[in-house]
């Protein structure tokens, strides 16, 4: 399965949409300051996922 999901910045007015295998570890990614892209927008919430069964 593949997710596409939407985050939003908590201190700050940024959303970011992506897609990942795995939500919670791509979530957990991004609050780490993994991502150079979102780094400096964390801390982030879930704001909604959808499953869909190919990438395409």
């Amino acid at each position: 399965m593949f997710y596409v999901y939407v985050i939003k910045s908590l201190p700050r007015n940024y959303v970011y949409v992506g897609i990942t295998n795995n939500v919670d570890r791509r979530l957990s990614e991004h609050n780490s300051g993994y991502k150079k892209t979102t780094k400096p927008y964390a801390p982030f919430k879930l704001v909604l996922t959808e499953s869909y069964t190919s990438r395409d």
